[in-house]
């Protein structure tokens, strides 16, 4: 069985009063800051890290690694399959969550001051499905997975979710809780893929 890690422990439980007093007091100000004060050149690295969050650019390449070395590297095929689940896993509960939510967008504040939630209204319009972030599942799924792959490239692993997730908030394609709880559902399916993989290496 594997133990669930301490620091990922108190970042979970860490993540809903963070959440909580996110909505309550930081998300409508940083946004609103944001919104008016970021430029241009900002939105153009946080568009490239936009893109390499989206799921399919590390669900494919896990995916075919699992597949290419199970016979020929076991250890190196279960690290791959780690990554796969813990990205597909948190990915699918992150959109279960948005349509069960359905969190207005910073997008629908800017443009007609809507702030707050639907719940349950099942929306799929892209401005209602702001909560939990997607991108900010697959960036901490994938610093907290990805080192097992590549051991020596764990900072960058770390670096790079760390950074997709960020990016979010300062773009204002979600607000700061969002992606509190977004990293943490890619915190918690990291882990329960480690523990599936962990079964079946033994």
């Amino acid at each position: 069985m594997t133990a669930f890690p301490s620091m990922r422990l108190l970042w979970l439980l860490a993540a809903f009063p963070l959440c909580i007093i996110g909505y309550a007091a930081i998300d409508l100000p940083m946004a609103e800051w944001l919104h008016a004060n970021v430029n241009g050149n900002v939105h153009v690295v946080a568009a490239w890290l936009e893109e390499i969050g989206r799921g399919h650019w590390w669900l494919v390449p896990s995916l075919l690694g699992t597949i290419v070395f199970w016979k020929r590297n076991r250890p190196l095929a279960i690290a791959c399959a780690v990554v796969f689940l813990s990205i597909a896993l948190s990915g699918l509960a992150a959109n279960l969550l948005k349509i069960i939510i359905c969190r207005a967008r910073p997008v629908l504040w800017f443009d007609e001051h809507l702030y707050g939630f639907r719940l349950f209204a099942f929306e799929t319009d892209y401005v209602w499905n702001s909560f939990p972030s997607g991108h900010a599942t697959t960036g901490a799924a994938l610093a907290v997975t990805g080192r097992a792959v590549w051991r020596k490239g764990a900072w960058l692993f770390t670096l790079v979710g760390i950074s997709i997730a960020i990016a979010r908030i300062v773009i204002t394609a979600h607000y700061f809780s969002d992606v509190v709880i977004g990293a943490a559902l890619g915190v918690l399916f990291a882990w329960v893929a480690q523990r599936i993989m962990g079964r079946m290496n033994t």
